[in-house]
């Protein structure tokens, strides 16, 4: 009887166990890759006292640190958008296209905001929550080696 309790005890263990390692592992989960001409739309709300105030906005992607892979040389790490002015229902819709000399890596979002009295930038992650975007694009260049001499 003793391990008949034992086995009806640890049965809901162990599936908690089983289902907490499959949670974990769908959350270690990466987005799936942005690949060249793919659009991203956002939907972008204000709330507080100002909020009137903003006439458009801005999105643009781009790599923190600037850096793009030795193999991309001259491929942009920043992906402009277009700008976009308040809908109707009091929300800004703006978007961006990855483009062919956009070069591979993990961008973050900014968000320009357009006023009468000027520009400010919100940035994902500290103003604002949002994933990383993870850009592959298969196109390379990597420069060739060069000579160049004097002629006399």
């Amino acid at each position: 009887m003793a391990v008949l309790n034992r086995k009806i005890i640890l049965a809901p263990v162990i599936v908690a166990l089983l289902t907490t390692g499959g949670v974990v592992r769908a959350q270690e989960a990466k987005e799936l890759p942005i690949h060249p001409d793919r659009t991203i739309k956002f939907d972008v709300k204000f709330d507080g006292p100002d909020a009137a105030k903003i006439t458009a906005v801005s999105v643009t992607l781009h790599i923190p640190n600037g850096h793009v892979p030795d193999n991309q040389i001259g491929f942009s790490p920043e992906v402009n958008g277009d700008q976009a002015s308040i809908a109707p229902d009091k929300h800004f819709y703006p978007e961006v296209t990855i483009r062919n000399t956009t070069a591979s890596g993990s961008y973050e979002l900014l968000v320009s905001v357009f006023t009468n009295t000027g520009r400010f930038t919100y940035t994902a992650g500290n103003e604002f929550p949002l994933h990383v975007f993870h850009v592959e694009n298969p196109a390379t260049f990597t420069p060739p080696h060069i000579t160049v001499k004097e002629l006399p």
